[in-house]
């Protein structure tokens, strides 16, 4: 792309270290109070670490979709899935990573897969992060 054609954005981590759906859906209104065209909702990962329930991130992360659908309806939302650490047992992992294609599919909102993983081949440091598009979207 051209130097001309370039579109000037800006992007508001407004994440905290350590937050979970819960912590989240309390600060949404904060959050909202600037304008945007797009919201990244990428929450719940520590939800899964601490083995909550899922039916709670559910809950949880539903409502900060209304929130910003019912504060900034033009906002385009963007569902970033989570996974959970595979200690918490195949039970809780395959209901915990149905919250986020429930919701996507509920919402009509874009899936992509959020992994972290450590590259054990290089140093036990370096974390690979990964975005995958996994659901297609209604229409768009």
């Amino acid at each position: 792309m051209a130097a001309a054609e370039a579109v000037r954005i800006e992007v508001i981590n407004a994440g905290l270290s350590g937050e979970t759906s819960a912590g989240g859906l309390r600060r949404v209104q904060w959050v909202l109070r600037r304008q945007m065209d797009v919201f990244v909702l990428a929450l719940g990962a520590n939800d899964g670490l601490r083995g909550l329930p899922a039916e709670t991130t559910l809950e949880n992360l539903r409502g900060i979709i209304q929130a910003v659908k019912d504060r900034q309806p033009s906002a385009r939302i963007i569902l970033a899935g989570m996974l959970a650490p595979p200690n918490m047992g195949p039970e809780y992992s395959a209901d915990f990573s149905a919250v986020f294609s429930t919701l996507a599919t509920e919402f009509n909102l874009p899936l992509i897969l959020f992994y972290l993983r450590m590259s054990l081949a290089t140093r036990p440091s370096t974390w690979l992060m990964a975005f995958t598009p996994t659901h297609k979207v209604k229409g768009g």
